[in-house]
């Protein structure tokens, strides 16, 4: 359930699904500017958005069985690979407590600010929020940027609508923070899971973390055999508003 902390907000998010409702391409526009002046709570952690989407992206209903799986405890440590906004983020952070720890990697700049701002208004602590992109190896990569998502190179929504952002494997990463366990891995990255996997591979072998993530339907078959290969069993999760994406529990 969506609540809000003020009349302004309550006042707001009834203008919103009122508009959105009409399906017009002028209220789709009021809408993208008035969602960005709406702060919502969500199961006791709020929220700043970034366009209407966001809305529904941090609603318990959205990829609600993903939450059947990813059963983090106090203590634990929490890695978001798309951390977005911070739906999974914020959460978690809030379960693993002050003990634990959440590091949030997004490397969409617009994006990443939302993430930080969203962090600062929870007062959390035990998280770290880096805006590069997770990938196989240390380099540059394009990412390629619409109004409503962002992709690492392997999607290109404009030919020019692009940055340049730095990339590091995620093994690299935790050995630079001087991580001392990883519990839990989320990644949802547009199409990149598979280079991602593939630059945490000391990470899986040493503490075989528990893994959820987004997979292309075109890369399970390739993933499976990269997890199989180290030990790891996968099961599908069903969620289904992709239908060119599956999500994966991995352990």
């Amino acid at each position: 359930m969506l609540l809000s902390d003020t009349l302004k907000d309550k006042l707001y998010i009834l203008i919103f699904y009122s508009l959105w409702s009409t399906g017009f391409s002028f209220t789709e526009k009021m809408c993208r500017i008035l969602v960005k002046r709406i702060a919502v709570r969500v199961d006791g952690v709020k929220y700043a958005l970034l366009d209407p989407e966001c809305l529904f992206i941090v609603s318990l209903d959205y990829e609600a069985p993903i939450w059947n799986y990813l059963k983090p405890r106090r203590e634990d440590v929490f890695v978001d690979i798309g951390a977005h906004i911070g739906k999974y983020t914020l959460q978690v952070a809030k379960i693993v407590k002050d003990e634990g720890l959440v590091i949030a990697i997004e490397p969409n700049p617009k994006t990443y600010q939302i993430l930080r701002r969203n962090i600062k208004l929870n007062n959390f602590k035990n998280i770290i929020a880096l805006n590069i992109v997770a990938w196989s190896c240390s380099c540059k990569l394009k990412l390629y940027i619409s109004h409503k998502k962002s992709a690492i190179s392997s999607v290109k929504f404009k030919r020019n609508n692009y940055i340049y952002v730095h990339a590091e494997a995620l093994d690299d990463i935790l050995d630079e923070l001087k991580v001392r366990c990883i519990h839990w891995i989320k990644i949802d990255a547009e199409g990149a899971e598979y280079e991602i996997l593939r630059g945490m591979e000391r990470v899986l072998l040493r503490w075989k973390p528990r893994i959820i993530t987004a997979v292309r339907k075109k890369d399970m078959q390739a993933i499976k055999r990269f997890l199989n290969k180290i030990g790891y069993k996968t099961i599908s999760i069903p969620i289904s508003h992709n239908p060119d994406q599956i999500y994966m529990y991995c352990y």
